[in-house]
């Protein structure tokens, strides 16, 4: 069964016109929407913002509904020139961005006893860039960097990036409750705001973010319409 989180309902304003059967529960707090693809269930959790809400969407649709993969769907600020507002970003590995334990001896974003970063599945990236594909044809590699913190100009030097692209408040809270419950986990991010255009960065977000609602339903169904007839319909 696939799992889509999901930040906050203002992100799919118009989801009930892709999605039909649609039924909504509360599960552990949480908002949940339980549908029909192709009569596969799908379930939409909507997590609200930060790292705890994020890894506890995750926790309740892994025990809830025993789903066997999780995408996370939302948006993102650009830390680099690769990436500019309006694009689709589809990393290739999550890490935190706000972890310091250096002085016992871990790398820098590492948390203790955990991975530098955590790996995404390349089955469920290839099924998000063959959607993704039909709004824009070319894709930057690279990592996206969770921290609790909206990063911006003016805060984005308290930060170690390294090999982060993108940042947001979500991701890798949701690859490490994925890795240590060997669910498959991939995510895709529209991106809002960059550090380097011109602009304040939240200025950038309110701007950008309404055409990325516009399009972020239609993106969620097709993407459940593939991961189904890529790994459902044959069971």
């Amino acid at each position: 069964m696939l799992g889509i989180i999901i930040a906050l309902e203002s992100e799919t304003p118009n989801l009930s016109n892709y999605f039909e059967k649609v039924k909504k529960v509360n599960i552990n707090g949480f908002s949940c929407y339980l549908t029909e693809v192709l009569k596969h269930n799908v379930v939409i959790i909507y997590s609200g913002v930060g790292k705890a809400n994020a890894a506890a969407a995750a926790i309740a649709l892994i025990n809830n509904f025993s789903v066997n993969s999780i995408i996370n769907i939302g948006s993102a600020g650009s830390v680099n020139t690769k990436l500019t507002p309006g694009s689709f970003f589809i990393p290739s590995n999550a890490q935190y961005i706000d972890v310091d334990a250096t002085g016992f001896g871990y790398k820098v974003n590492q948390v203790p006893h955990e991975n530098e970063s955590f790996s995404i599945s390349n089955k469920l990236s290839l099924i998000l860039n063959e959607i993704i594909n039909e709004y824009q044809s070319v894709f930057t590699n690279g990592n996206i960097g969770t921290s609790d913190s909206f990063v911006n100009q003016k805060n984005v030097n308290s930060f170690q990036l390294q090999k982060v692209l993108a940042t947001d408040m979500e991701s890798a809270s949701i690859a490490q409750i994925c890795s240590k419950n060997k669910i498959d986990f991939a995510c895709a991010k529209y991106i809002s705001d960059c550090i380097y255009s011109d602009g304040e960065s939240e200025k950038q977000w309110k701007k950008n973010i309404n055409q990325d609602n516009k399009l972020m339903s239609e993106i969620i169904y097709n993407v459940c319409c593939k991961y189904i007839y890529s790994f459902e319909l044959n069971k």
